[in-house]
């Protein structure tokens, strides 16, 4: 499911620190669909911060799955 297209690949820069409903908002999917997405990549995502995924983590993840709403 890698995406490397250029219209999905942000800046670093512009991307924040997000929790599981705001990444479920970004990516277009239920709360339920984005843990079991994070889930899949557990091992290579690593462990979040409380609740609250960096924006490295956020970065993989959108590199991985692509997002469909931009931050």
């Amino acid at each position: 499911m890698k995406n490397n297209n250029s219209e999905n690949t942000l800046n670093i820069s512009k991307i924040l620190s997000h929790n599981k409903k705001q990444l479920s908002i970004l990516f277009g999917v239920s709360v339920y669909t984005i843990g079991r997405m994070i889930d899949a990549v557990k091992k290579d995502l690593g462990e979040p911060i409380g609740t609250i995924y960096s924006a490295k983590q956020v970065q993989f993840l959108i590199e991985t799955y692509g997002a469909v709403n931009k931050p």
